[in-house]
């Protein structure tokens, strides 16, 4: 956003002008934006069962909590529904689902939507609960702290459970980031092995944080770095060229996490270039001008060659 100007980057880039052009060139940042959103049939279906259904969890994206009150709110909606407020929220709460599942339908991208939907639904449980009898209140209330406990995340989640355990200090956080984060192995492995001075281009990989090294890093909804510059150059030396301008001293390069991005942004592969002979100029440069330094079952550092 500093850079941009545009706080729901990369989309909506035609509203939000004004900001800095990113290019190739800056080194930290390639262009050509490809985070696009769609909504499809099954999308859809996603957005009206908020991703309770999914194949992703145990209990899809979110859980059932949202879906399983989602009557309630209507009862509510419908009571209060010559209020104009009333519909601002729903239509809010509506809007902000759909959008979600036009997008990657990660939960985490639904809390501030979730936050919402959490106050709809006090407010229709307090209504209801004023209009209900005694028998009713107790029975609803029980009914509603087993399953509040049922779906607590760490209770049903043991990934959940150890971060809680790491939050609290009974867990190793090492262990627990190795263990779940695919960044880490081959993060440690270069700070073992690379020199201080080193600049790593981070490839498939967004996220630099837990690496004591200095990083270029690409931006997950954008072109590819190596994708853009094999695009946009003549030669495979060319490549490593315009890396070495920018200070490239070593790739590392992840294929779980770049294979996640790909499947996000509804691409075939995360290094396909525009062509058959942009896709060999960077075939070439991966064979002819960089040295494996060290790998692991989905990572590997590589060595850029010196002039």
């Amino acid at each position: 956003m500093a850079v941009t100007g545009n706080p729901v980057h990369p989309y909506l880039a035609d509203v939000f002008i004004g900001g800095e052009e990113i290019t190739a060139d800056d080194g930290d940042h390639v262009t050509s934006g490809i985070g696009t959103f769609s909504l499809d049939s099954s999308k859809m279906m996603t957005a009206l069962t908020m991703g309770t259904f999914s194949r992703r969890g145990r209990a899809g994206d979110l859980g059932p909590v949202h879906l399983m009150f989602m009557p309630l709110i209507l009862w509510w909606a419908w009571r209060h529904r010559k209020k104009t407020e009333t519909w601002v929220v729903i239509g809010f709460v509506a809007l902000g689902t759909m959008a979600w599942a036009a997008g990657p339908p990660l939960g985490r991208y639904l809390f501030p939507i979730l936050a919402v939907s959490a106050g709809l639904i006090g407010a229709s449980w307090s209504d209801g609960y004023a209009s209900w009898s005694t028998a009713a209140r107790r029975i609803l209330t029980a009914l509603l702290f087993v399953i509040l406990a049922a779906n607590c995340n760490p209770a049903r989640d043991q990934n959940l459970f150890n971060q809680v355990r790491c939050f609290l200090g009974a867990g190793d956080s090492e262990d627990y980031l190795t263990a779940n984060c695919s960044q880490i192995e081959p993060f440690r492995a270069a700070e073992a092995l690379l020199p201080p001075e080193a600049k790593v281009l981070l490839v498939g990989e967004p996220r630099p944080f837990q690496i004591d090294r200095d990083v270029v890093v690409e931006d997950q909804f954008r072109v590819p770095l190596l994708v853009e510059l094999a695009n946009d150059s003549s030669t495979a030396e060319e490549i490593a060229d315009r890396l070495r301008d920018m200070g490239v001293t070593h790739l590392l390069w992840n294929a779980d996490e770049a294979a996640r991005i790909a499947e996000a942004e509804h691409r075939e592969g995360y290094l396909i270039c525009d062509g058959s002979s942009a896709q060999a100029r960077l075939d070439r440069f991966l064979e002819e001008f960089t040295s494996p330094v060290e790998s692991g079952e989905w990572w590997a550092i590589m060595e850029l060659s010196r002039r």
